[in-house]
């Protein structure tokens, strides 16, 4: 069985990933456990207990010009770019930055980190140089076949992913989903906050297989289930309550907030978003320029985030707008919140917005139609309203026209089934064991091709051993049967004359080549000359590679066409070379499809 190497045993545990722990047991998987530098890994950016075995690395980049550093990499790693988003979980939440906007590119961000945060910035940095050497050194010392890590965006999880280009195994991403049954398991090489291969639409496409209507109905039941079924593991609701926030009868968009330092947000473009200064521009000119009552819902988890432990987005939206948390003390308009249960806010709302929190997805589920701003991986699905955090203006100005639907539509809807169906169905890993058998299908190794060491060598083919000559014949065939013997030269002097048969050969039987001038030795005639074999080569390991991969081209060139039929047997005999065949698509309509599709 394949090797696993599990870099992160603060979140990879069976607690968090039953399936994929039950796995390894039926599998009887080697397993190693990275147990060095844990506490390292809940940093956050944070590494004043870490100094002394990093003062070295500390002091060599402290020599850098600001351009050397910016470029400067490790083993072809730029150290920038492993460890700008566990920087920025820190830096961000700092006074001088928690509502100013990033800048749109990682050279303004990184001089803004040196002249404003350098100390943390060369901290990090060479933290990152000591976990690129670590992980090269834990790859070369098991060789592991997998590698499993968690999120991906903090620094000892992205030098492992930049470290795992240059070695042969092949990597995973694990993350929760917020149904909180349900796990990212993906193959690819960086973070995964808000870059699920959900949002590739080749990837999303290609998740549904050939289901019946019947099959198909079974499995979006079971995917809806989740989502009724679904715990979000970081955020108990409160009780529901039937107490409504505006007494007018203006229309109410709310608005998702998310945790300042979540690298969904600190992901956004490569960059980062500071999502408080998000929702600060985006309340004003909703304020100014729109009649709508305004409820913003903070995330309760950043009491428990690391470097923030306090409702920071709450106390600085508050402080903005000059207003308090309470929900007796609000203006007519606006509204503060956090500790409100979700579906009671559902209720009494006409819109709901958000950057890309997963708390769209279930407000999709309560019949809106979400509106994304941060390039979701959920959106553009056909179910959501798509803008970005550029173009608000263009935002203001299609929901005072009306443009923007506040409930799904009947075809909105049947996309939002379809995207649970194909997540929960066939992406994401159920925690339950049910998960098991898409594990099996994810960690196949396929078969081995081995890569010739130099062009291929025929070995030289064994003569083939000479044929006995066949005895003399004794007594000739009848006529009627009589085979035409082969011509025979006569030797010069033949030691052993062969006695004549007796009258009746066949006249052919006679005829005789004059022999060479060149003598050469007699010859034996005999009824039939036998040819000797011909020698034949062994094929090579090549040949036998090309044969193979032949095999499996006709395979799947015939799997494709059954393929084509099922899904379209019109164009299927329309597009048929015989003639005989074509004309058989007149008995097939242009939109029958045996698929169900």
């Amino acid at each position: 069985m394949s090797k696993f190497l599990i870099a992160d045993p603060v979140h990879i545990h069976a607690r968090n990933f039953g399936s994929l722990f039950d796995y390894f047991a039926d599998k009887k998987a080697t397993t190693v456990v990275n147990e060095e530098f844990k506490p390292w890994m809940s940093a956050f950016g944070n590494y004043t207990e870490f100094q002394k075995p990093l003062k070295e690395n500390y002091s060599k980049l402290k020599k850098l010009e600001v351009n050397e550093l910016f470029d400067f990499s490790v083993m072809q790693i730029n150290l920038f770019k492993v460890c700008r988003a566990e920087i920025l979980s820190l830096a961000i939440t700092s006074e001088d930055m928690r509502s100013t906007p990033l800048p749109d590119n990682t050279r303004e961000l990184f001089d803004i980190l040196y002249s404003a945060h350098k100390d943390t910035l060369l901290w990090n940095m060479a933290a990152a140089i000591h976990w690129i050497e670590f992980w090269s050194t834990m790859l070369k010392r098991h060789n592991p076949k997998f590698v499993l890590v968690f999120s991906g965006s903090l620094t000892y999880a992205r030098s492992l992913l930049e470290a795992v280009r240059t070695h042969t195994a092949r990597i995973f991403v694990l993350e929760s989903f917020f149904t909180g049954n349900d796990n990212y398991v993906e193959e690819k090489f960086e973070p995964i906050a808000n870059n699920s291969n959900l949002k590739h639409l080749a990837y999303y496409n290609s998740l549904e297989p050939n289901l019946t209507p019947a099959e198909r109905d079974r499995e979006r039941n079971k995917a809806i289930n989740k989502v009724i079924s679904s715990k979000n593991k970081n955020v108990n609701q409160p009780e529901e309550t039937k107490v409504k926030l505006f007494k007018n009868e203006k229309k109410t968009i709310l608005i998702t907030g998310q945790v300042l330092n979540d690298f969904s947000v600190l992901e956004y473009k490569g960059v980062g978003l500071n999502s408080i200064a998000f929702y600060i521009e985006l309340i004003k000119k909703l304020l100014t320029r729109t009649d709508l009552n305004i409820i913003f819902k903070a995330h309760p988890w950043e009491r428990k985030k690391k470097n923030i432990q306090s409702p920071l987005t709450l106390d600085t939206l508050c402080k903005e707008f000059n207003t308090s948390p309470s929900t007796t003390t609000a203006n007519d308009r606006l509204v503060f919140i956090e500790d409100f249960n979700i579906k009671s806010l559902f209720r009494q709302v006409d819109f709901v917005a958000g950057i890309n929190s997963q708390a769209l997805i279930e407000a999709a589920f309560e019949g809106y139609q979400p509106i994304q701003f941060g390039n979701a991986f959920y959106g553009k699905k056909g179910f959501t309203s798509d803008y970005t955090t550029e173009n608000l203006d263009q935002f203001i100005d299609d929901i005072n026209r009306g443009v923007i639907p506040s409930q799904l539509g009947i075809n909105e809807y049947r996309n939002y089934e379809t995207f649970l169906l194909r997540t929960l169905q066939y992406s994401l890993v159920s925690a339950f064991p049910s998960g098991k058998a898409q594990l099996s299908t994810m960690f196949n190794l396929p078969s081995h091709v081995a890569i010739l060491k130099g062009p291929p060598t025929v070995a030289p083919a064994k003569p083939a051993a000479p044929t006995k000559p066949n005895a003399p014949v004794a007594k000739p065939a009848t006529p009627a049967k009589a085979a035409t013997p082969a011509a025979v030269t006569p030797a010069p002097k033949p030691t052993a004359p062969v006695s004549p048969a007796t009258p009746q050969a066949s006249p052919a039987a006679a005829k005789v080549v004059a022999a060479p001038a060149t003598p050469s030795p007699a010859i034996v005639a005999a009824p039939a000359a036998t040819k000797p074999a011909e020698p034949v080569d062994a094929p090579t390991t090549a040949e036998k590679s090309q044969t193979e991969l032949a095999k499996i081209e006709a395979a799947e060139k015939k799997k494709k066409k059954w393929q084509k039929f099922w899904k379209t047997p019109k164009r299927f005999f329309l597009d048929s070379k015989n003639k005989r065949v074509r004309w058989m698509h007149i008995f097939f309509p242009k939109k029958l499809s045996f698929s169900g599709k």
